[in-house]
């Protein structure tokens, strides 16, 4: 058996400063390789139920709890076990689309930087885990997540970030970005979890490895919540310009009345062309169909910005039912300026004749005589600079955590 250098590890180069970016691509390839062999079947296929992974985590919340004292942070742990459950509780028709879609295959199991060597004829991938097949099994994005997550922990986030991208390239897979933090995050807790068996078996051999990693796995926890976010406002007060910042700084969706009303309400429910697009009857059916979509968005683990004016409380209503439902904290911003401000705005938006919302000044000033109480939301005053008010609005989700 040909002994392989301990010098040429994944994980020795990286620690050297060394250039992996080549090894990362042909590590990559080697794994998209791996799993287009396995053939998928309907026993394997059934390890990537969302019950299955849910009921994993269960499991090691339960060994964990059952270690001696001292040995994992109590709230530390609390909060975990709380985010996974909720990522999972809301998100039963992401792990169906990547069943449907055949992502669910045998791979690795144990993909760490120290099983991997660098040799001048290509990597080595090592110790793959063989002893229980359904450990292995699983959603590719899962596999290779144990490569991201261990990369990661060794304090090269970049690399890390380079594997993900030749896989997802090499593979044309598309993932949720959330899906992708929670399988980091799991991965984290499983070695916290071995870390903190062995240092119960031997305290000597106690460090603090096990609050590395779970601090690892609550930060991709966080990062991968989905969130619905409200952003409202009367006409001329910048909802959409603090939307669109919040929607890029999450990586949300933004779900845009003023667009939803243009694609779909050319025709008015009558079938006359031209209708009051603001008459209630219009308004009911362009919130519900935003709704709709931001329903379909967050059970699939894409964080949702809802931009519009929120005037009503059974709008509101809506908002927080979907929310409710798909098991997803909820963040309500209502953007205020002052009259005269959003008039000007109003104005000046209209002979731009570039954005798609036709409310003019009086429709406006309609929507502020009738604008009812929102006391759930946290007003963002939008009548200072673009960059105040957005810093404002993000600093809001930020405590709403």
């Amino acid at each position: 058996m040909r002994r392989l250098p301990t010098e040429r590890r994944l994980r020795e180069l990286l620690a050297g400063g060394q250039d992996v970016t080549g090894a990362l691509h042909a590590v990559a390839r080697q794994v998209v390789m791996l799993h287009e062999r396995s053939v998928p079947d309907p026993t394997m296929e059934l390890v990537g139920r969302r019950d299955v992974v849910r009921q994993r985590w269960i499991d090691g919340f339960a060994q964990m709890e059952a270690l001696p004292v001292g040995l994992i942070e109590p709230s530390v742990q609390e909060r975990i076990e709380r985010l996974a459950i909720e990522f999972l509780e809301g998100r039963e028709p992401l792990f169906e689309l990547r069943r449907a879609q055949g992502h669910i295959r045998d791979g690795h199991g144990d993909l760490m930087a120290e099983d991997i060597f660098v040799l001048d004829d290509g990597p080595r991938i090592i110790d793959c885990l063989d002893f229980n097949d359904e450990l292995r099994w699983g959603d590719v994005l899962l596999d290779v997540a144990f490569l991201a997550m261990d990369l990661e922990r060794l304090g090269h986030p970049a690399a890390a970030a380079v594997f993900l991208d030749h896989y997802r390239e090499l593979s044309a897979d598309s993932w949720s970005l959330s899906l992708l933090h929670h399988y980091i995050a799991y991965r984290a807790h499983v070695r916290a979890k071995v870390s903190a068996l062995r240092a119960a078996q031997d305290r000597s051999t106690a460090d603090d490895t096990v609050e590395r990693l779970q601090a690892l796995c609550l930060k991709h926890l966080e990062a991968g919540r989905v969130r619905l976010i409200v952003v409202g406002g009367a006409p001329g007060t910048g909802k959409s310009t603090v939307a669109a910042d919040i929607g890029q700084r999450l990586g949300a969706v933004v779900l845009r009345t003023d667009e939803i009303r243009s694609d779909d309400s050319s025709v008015a429910v009558d079938g006359t062309m031209g209708v009051d697009r603001y008459s209630d009857t219009n308004v009911d059916l362009t919130y519900e169909r935003m709704i709709e979509r931001a329903n379909v968005l967050l059970r699939r683990g894409e964080s949702v910005v809802l931009d519009a004016t929120w005037a009503s409380e059974r709008h509101r209503h809506l908002a927080r039912s979907v929310a409710t439902s798909a098991v997803t904290p909820l963040v309500e911003l209502r953007c205020v300026a002052p009259d005269a401000e959003c008039d000007r705005r109003i104005v000046a938006r209209l002979a731009a004749g570039v954005d798609p919302s036709e409310a003019t000044v009086a429709v406006a000033r309609a929507m502020r005589g009738r604008f009812e109480a929102w006391p759930t939301s946290v007003s963002i005053d939008t009548g200072r600079s673009v960059a105040e008010a957005v810093e404002s609005a993000n600093s809001t989700i930020e405590l709403q955590r």
